[in-house]
């Protein structure tokens, strides 16, 4: 392919990309890997492309297919390990996803590797709290906190805990920290509301 049509190919790519038609998109990036070598820079991050494309597809198993491809390509290029950590967490692999996600944040320290690495550890507890293990849950839930320290949504998690635990000391902790965060969080005042009428009873 020459390089005007390389250009062309990159260019539709990008359209398709940012108008939502994920299938012409695939197909453009497709073509765009025979426009380089292939153990060139650019061809790593077609495949890094290809494989965030196929994942909001929820076709993970061609994603995971092109991002090992991509790592091969790249092996220290921060946003693909990143990429892949997201999909891996949506696609349930938790153990996989934190290792992703961490080997992101050990090339480049940045804000979504973080976000997604407090939402492997969310999932994680929350799949301890159903199967009633408390403390395995708290102890994944702290380490959300530490990747997402203003996070209404980890307090949230934290505030469902207490209430399953009926511990009203944490329940009105967390809830004072979840009304800063947010004056409007409903939820959290009728729990507080809840433990306070609880004291005042005793």
């Amino acid at each position: 392919i020459d390089k005007s049509s390389c250009v062309d190919i990159q260019i539709r790519a990008v359209v398709y990309k940012a108008n939502g038609n994920i299938d012409m998109a695939i197909s453009e990036y497709i073509k765009e890997l025979s426009c380089h070598l292939s153990q060139n820079l650019k061809n790593g991050f077609v495949h890094s492309r290809l494989a965030s494309l196929y994942s909001d597809k929820k076709d993970y198993d061609k994603a995971v297919y092109y991002y090992k491809k991509a790592i091969e390509i790249r092996p220290n290029f921060a946003w693909t390990y990143g990429d892949y950590g997201r999909t891996l967490l949506v696609k349930g692999d938790w153990d996989e996803a934190e290792k992703m996600l961490k080997k992101a944040l050990s090339l480049m320290d940045y804000g979504m590797a973080h976000y997604n690495l407090g939402g492997v550890y969310l999932y994680r507890g929350t799949f301890y709290l159903q199967k009633g293990m408390i403390a395995e849950a708290e102890r994944e839930y702290d380490k959300a906190l530490l990747e997402r320290p203003d996070d209404e949504t980890v307090y949230n998690h934290f505030l469902l805990l207490y209430e399953k635990t009926d511990n009203c000391e944490m329940i009105l902790k967390v809830g004072e920290r979840i009304l800063i965060l947010n004056a409007r969080n409903v939820s959290a005042r009728k729990k507080i509301d809840y433990c306070n009428n609880k004291r005042r009873s005793k």
